[in-house]
């Protein structure tokens, strides 16, 4: 009886070894980034609804963020985490901000753009709004190209969509001065798994300037879509939720290390998740 016990525990332990060597890792990382050793940054009770980020231009050490349900703009810098603040509008479901040259921009979720002087000394700003410009959608994530003055803009959720594997979005030219907008499709149906039913719904983006890539992360579901320059898909995978909570910001810095910004809930802080670029840059 003892010699068979033996026999069926060695049995066992092969097999949890065989199994072991044959797993391959459940959750996957961008080329250059560590996705399983980020640099965890607590925000502030006043960002526990964090929501979008960027880096300021002038000031590239100072990060700006929203808050979902306040409308005021936040900065701080890593080495001081105490946010000030600055109020550009009521309170409303913000999503994310952008800077261009002089304004900051900020989209709400309905897809209005408020923008306002890019002044961080004030405690209040006058803004003005842009509203109608986008179709009727839900709208989570925005994109300033510095040099060409595009701003990009991807719905959540559109309600006329029938395929839920094509991702709709809208681009801008600032610089135009009749607000016409562009359309943008990203279909996923070549790269998901056909019989996967979770659909991927944007909640951030931004471009890595370096590879001119877009990354893009979905909240929901915890899906992170990278595509080239034109938004054709090239590598979509599933995030690990004991890191990515509830992400819905992102951006990179000036040395192209990666920060995505996680919502905290009642028992967590918001955070911010930096990833240390690992390739090298010319």
């Amino acid at each position: 009886m003892f010699k068979n016990f033996l026999l069926s525990t060695s049995l066992v332990l092969l097999v949890i070894l065989f199994a072991s060597c044959q797993r391959t890792p459940e959750f996957e990382s961008p080329q250059g980034y560590d996705f399983s050793s980020p640099e965890k940054i607590l925000m502030k009770e006043t960002l526990l609804e964090i929501s979008g980020i960027t880096f300021h231009q002038s000031h590239p050490d100072t990060l700006l963020a929203i808050n979902d349900e306040s409308g005021k703009l936040f900065f701080f810098t890593q080495e001081d985490l105490k946010p000030h603040s600055l109020k550009f509008a009521g309170d409303g479901d913000y999503e994310d901000v952008a800077v261009y040259k002089d304004s900051i921009f900020v989209l709400r979720s309905d897809g209005s753009l408020f923008s306002f002087p890019d002044s961080l000394t004030q405690q209040k700003a006058v803004s003005s709004k842009r509203k109608k410009i986008f179709p009727k959608a839900e709208y989570e994530s925005i994109y300033i190209d510095d040099k060409s003055g595009m701003l990009y803009i991807l719905c959540k959720q559109y309600s006329k969509k029938k395929n839920k594997n094509l991702l709709l979005g809208y681009s801008l030219d600032l610089k135009d001065s009749t607000n016409t907008v562009n359309p943008i499709a990203i279909d996923l149906n070549s790269i998901i798994d056909k019989q996967n039913k979770k659909q991927f719904l944007p909640s951030a983006m931004t471009k890595n300037l370096l590879t001119e890539e877009w990354f893009i992360i979905s909240s929901a579901n915890k899906f992170f879509l990278i595509t080239d320059k034109n938004f054709k898909p090239k590598k979509i995978f599933s995030l690990d939720p004991a890191y990515f909570i509830q992400p819905e910001g992102m951006a990179f810095d000036s040395q192209n290390n990666l920060y995505i910004s996680n919502e905290g809930n009642d028992l967590r802080n918001g955070n911010i998740l930096k990833f240390k670029y690992q390739g090298k840059i010319d």
